[in-house]
């Protein structure tokens, strides 16, 4: 494996067409970083930004489509109101 010397995960030797890199999960954690993805697939190799091998870690891959899904989940902003606010403290002091 050719690996750089600022090793970017997005290019992973192991990540496949329509993939990113999710993170590197440790074996004691049961490889669970990615328990909220439909679509998740571990790894054999996983590489510090380094380049360096990572014992007893597996990288975690997921789906671009699902994991921009995820992420727009979070970036719409909620419309907030006054009539929102006011609606919150009559909740909080009632």
């Amino acid at each position: 494996m050719d690996i750089k010397p600022d090793f970017d995960q997005q290019t992973h030797p192991e990540l496949r067409e329509g993939e990113r890199w999710l993170g590197n999960s440790h074996k004691d954690e049961g490889y669970k970083i990615a328990i909220n993805y439909r679509i998740k697939r571990i790894g054999y190799t996983a590489f510090s930004t380094r380049s360096e091998i990572i014992k007893d870690y597996k990288p975690i891959f997921v789906m671009k489509s699902e994991y921009e899904e995820v992420c727009n989940r979070y970036k719409s902003p909620r419309k907030i109101t006054v009539r929102s606010i006011l609606a919150s403290l009559v909740l909080m002091f009632n």
